[in-house]
């Protein structure tokens, strides 16, 4: 295969994984990193030394800083975009400026250089954070956004950046003389090993939650929703590969693997042969009777649904034909590259990183 992928973000914890996934389906990797020395580990994947490139100095917020790294691709996979929670006004300059500005960089770069593919990483926080909005019993899909309004009103700005830049990017892809095909992931919570090789691995975001179930009182009676990284990864690429009259362009694809309640997390835990017996007994027993107001999926205590239809359909129906991976297998492959990467601490996580 000689087309060439640019993959956004690709020292990060989804992103590695992407380049992983696309070298191995042969293509040629532009991957774009903010620093020189951060993509050394991605130099060790198998048929990077013929087919990886790394762009050092690409910026989010600097328009035509990914121009370079965008050159000479058919293909590119977006999903540099900032990761963490933040309740405050600070969140508006963190997070939603860098992810819509950052989205109007590299589209914007994608239309110039007549990319005819484009792979955009949102999130199921750009679906279903509705504060209780939809029934209980409602299947959440990928005709479901976020309110922004509401977002705004409640300061999530996570989740109101996922939403902007997604809807930016439908903007873009829908103008005349758009180049480009678009297709959308919405990962939900994504689980799962670090890429391994790396020198100095970070704790990040979506696996530090894991860390909220040691030593916490009790158990709360809500709703959780989880994905394996890998998974994630391999629907970037299957999407990058598909012929330009797939019927999955112009979609979205919602990426659960699975909706437990907490207590199923708790229980996977505590039965993981990979977590010892002292972190064990940190984790909590008691259900607490208080319910919790309803924020992201079903008003707790319902378990959240899904209609992940279109991600597990075969691809010549418009699907990504994805057969998920596990809560069980999720959670010891989780710990057990937090483990191995002496990340088991969570006080190793770094707000805004």
């Amino acid at each position: 295969m000689a087309t060439t992928v640019c993959v956004t973000g690709a020292t990060g914890f989804l992103g590695s994984w992407v380049v992983k996934e696309a070298l191995d389906a042969g293509f040629t990797v532009h991957g774009t990193t903010r620093s020189e020395t951060s993509g050394e580990f991605l130099r060790k994947l198998d048929g990077a030394e013929d087919r990886l490139k790394l762009f050092a100095g690409c910026d989010l917020m600097k328009e035509g800083s990914f121009d370079e790294a965008i050159k000479g691709c058919s293909v590119v996979i977006h999903t540099a975009s900032p990761f963490f929670m933040n309740f405050d006004d600070s969140g508006r300059e963190k997070l939603v400026e860098p992810a819509l500005q950052g989205t109007k960089t590299v589209l914007e770069a994608c239309v110039a250089a007549g990319v005819q593919k484009v792979v955009l990483t949102s999130s199921t926080a750009a679906v279903y954070m509705l504060y209780g909005a939809k029934p209980a019993d409602s299947h959440f899909t990928e005709d479901d956004w976020s309110p922004a309004d509401l977002l705004e009103e409640k300061k999530n700005y996570y989740c109101l950046s996922k939403v902007l830049a997604e809807r930016h990017a439908w903007e873009i892809a829908s103008k005349d003389g758009c180049p480009f095909k678009l297709s959308v992931m919405n990962p939900t919570m994504i689980y799962g090993p670090i890429l391994p090789g790396q020198d100095n691995p970070r704790l990040h975001t979506s696996m530090y939650n894991l860390f909220k179930y040691f030593g916490t009182p009790s158990i709360k009676q809500q709703s959780s929703a989880l994905v394996d990284v890998r998974d994630v990864a391999h629907a970037h690429v299957v999407a990058a590969k598909m012929d330009l009259d797939w019927a999955g362009w112009g979609k979205r694809n919602l990426l659960v693997a699975c909706t437990p309640m907490v207590a199923e997390v708790v229980e996977a835990l505590r039965a993981s042969s990979k977590v010892s017996d002292d972190r064990k007994a940190e984790l909590p027993s008691e259900v607490d009777p208080e319910i919790p107001p309803p924020v992201a999926g079903a008003p707790p205590p319902h378990k959240t649904l899904m209609n992940t239809e279109r991600s597990t359909k075969p691809t010549s129906e418009g699907g990504l034909g994805i057969k998920y991976i596990g809560l069980q297998q999720m959670v010891d492959d989780t710990y057990d590259s937090l483990v191995a990467n002496k990340l088991d601490n969570e006080e190793k996580y770094t707000l805004t990183k």
